[in-house]
């Protein structure tokens, strides 16, 4: 029986349980629907054997000497299998959302949960849930998609590490970390209280609906599933011939270059001179699945300036990464749960932005033809009042995605922020590629091409036909003839009809008349050029 100490890491996901054991924002879901022969009974086994083979996973958590640890659980829970019923899909998603959205309870096990339903002959929907504690999102492909096909496919296959290896190789993991965040701590508090000095909370309510958000407490499970909405955009073939020439010539990742342009557009949003993104960050030398969730949540700082480019922007995200990731002292290590005990502001942490796995690689069970990923039981990853931005690198394609709580933003203003982002990640991008690099980027425009044509020329669109052998004066008096009583003119707090503005147009005319013929002693001729000076309406 092992006892293995959390690493400073893992406790940040442990102690964020321990405040809010009910939520569901820390459950990963992969759900996909299987087309093909399918063996129900394999797949069973095979979860068994890759269950018992990784530590991690077949473990929960006991206060041990007032340490929180790592205990072995008593039993492997087998596969649910069931037959989907009469009532629809809608139901079924709604009855495996619940199943995938029931909290964890991390102090008994197990951290993981599987589900098989039967739709049809050699049609499955196949369901897993696991508590983010024993995954994050860099690993699940390898982690979960390829060895579950793997031990699905193969009746032998086990991986190389045994759990007693697995048991060395964890508490080694825990001392090195303990020891270099011993070491560093007073470093690393002085970093991040300089960078404090350069941060002011987002003001996200440019955003946001239009009434005060509700804070009433949900008990039940059905209601503590908030809805989370996202909007997608995959770039092109060609947009991604762009990103690869961007990544070249400026020495910067699609991810960082995405990071600057979310920056940058949150400043033109809210005004904020100084403000922060938060991201994840992987621990180096605990990227391995047989780790469990070794991630820490850094800050990255922007102090925007009027003669601030883009340029500056890129230099300054790849230096902060390199100061926080490299060198002795790796200042992105300290664990963000120390940074917020010490007084950092929570408020930080509402805008995100992450380089992630959006569970889009299918398993390769042996026998089946076709995949289908569902999206009906996603659920929110996203704290209270959150903004975050997703980024997805595959083979010859790049995948952006916000989301969003729905409950306390504006679909509509969300989408228009987003359709501002792909727009000046695209024009950026051109300019950059073009060696348009000294343009501030208060010069950019935030207007999209769509929104430019219809502000620009659709609305000035006000040309009408009107009789071409009357002049102006004469159609207004066709107009007092006809509604002397409608309004014709607007300003302010005061209204004048078509008589009243006849009126006075008239004896505007005759003053101007009078005054005339006193400065000049002959009488006002018509087609005369007469300059008026106004005050501006």
């Amino acid at each position: 029986m092992y006892q293995i100490k959390l690493s400073p890491y893992a406790k940040i996901f442990y102690h964020a349980w321990l405040l809010e054991p009910h939520a569901t924002h820390y459950n990963m879901v992969i759900d996909q629907t299987l087309h093909g022969p399918f063996q129900a009974a394999r797949l069973h086994q095979a979860l068994q054997r890759y269950i018992a083979d990784h530590l991690v996973l077949n473990s929960h958590i006991q206060v041990i000497d007032e340490q929180p640890c790592w205990v072995a659980n008593d039993q492997i829970d087998i596969l649910g299998h069931e037959n989907a019923n009469n009532n629809g899909t809608v139901a079924l998603d709604q009855a495996l959302l619940i199943y995938v959205s029931k909290p964890f309870d991390l102090h008994t096990g197990p951290l993981y949960r599987f589900k098989l339903v039967r739709l049809a002959d050699n049609q499955h929907r196949f369901v897993a849930a696991f508590h983010h504690i024993v995954l994050d999102g860099l690993s699940m492909e390898e982690g979960i998609i390829h060895r579950i096909s793997l031990y699905y496919n193969h009746i032998s296959y086990n991986i190389s590490s045994t759990i007693a290896q697995q048991t060395q190789q964890l508490i080694q993991l825990e001392r090195k970390l303990f020891i270099a965040l011993k070491n560093n701590t007073k470093h690393h508090q002085h970093f991040w209280k300089k960078q404090a000095q350069s941060v002011e909370s987002i003001d996200l309510s440019f955003l946001q609906i239009d009434r005060p958000p509700t804070h009433e407490i949900k008990t039940d499970q059905s209601a503590r599933l908030s809805a989370i909405q996202s909007i997608d955009f995959p770039l092109s073939a060609r947009d991604f011939s762009q990103f690869n020439q961007l990544k070249h010539r400026y020495k910067i990742t699609p991810y960082m270059y995405g990071l600057c342009v979310f920056a940058m557009l949150l400043h033109r949003c809210t005004g904020h001179a100084k403000l922060a993104i938060c991201y994840p960050i992987a621990i180096k030398g605990a990227k391995d699945f047989i780790y469990g969730s070794q991630i820490n949540i850094n800050y990255i700082p922007y102090d925007f300036t009027t003669t601030t480019t883009i340029v500056d922007l890129m230099q300054h995200t790849k230096q902060f990464f390199l100061s926080t990731t490299r060198g002795e002292q790796r200042h992105g290590y300290y664990p963000i749960s120390n940074l917020m005990q010490e007084g950092a502001d929570k408020r930080w942490l509402m805008v995100s932005a992450s380089s992630t796995y959006m569970v889009n690689t299918p398993f390769s069970f042996r026998g089946i033809t076709h995949i289908y990923h569902s999206k009906c039981t996603t659920i929110d990853h996203i704290h209270s009042c959150g903004l975050s931005l997703e980024y997805e690198c595959l083979p010859n394609k790049i995948h952006y995605r916000w989301r969003y709580r729905a409950a306390e933003f504006n679909d509509n203003k969300l989408k228009d922020f987003a359709d501002r982002y792909h727009y000046l990640c695209m024009k950026i991008m051109f300019d950059l590629n073009h060696d348009i690099i000294d343009k501030s980027i208060s010069d950019y425009s935030l207007l999209t091409p769509n929104e430019q044509q219809v502000i620009l020329y659709d609305w000035n669109q006000t040309d009408k036909d009107y009789p071409k052998d009357q002049t102006i004066y004469q159609l207004l008096e066709e107009q007092v003839k006809q509604h002397p009583d409608h309004t014709a003119v607007v300003f302010e707090d005061q209204t004048l009809s078509y008589q009243q503005l006849n009126q006075r147009a008239n004896r505007l005319a005759r003053h101007i008349r009078k005054t005339y013929h006193t400065q000049h002693n002959k009488s006002l001729q018509p087609d005369t050029l007469i300059a008026l000076c106004i005050e501006r309406s």
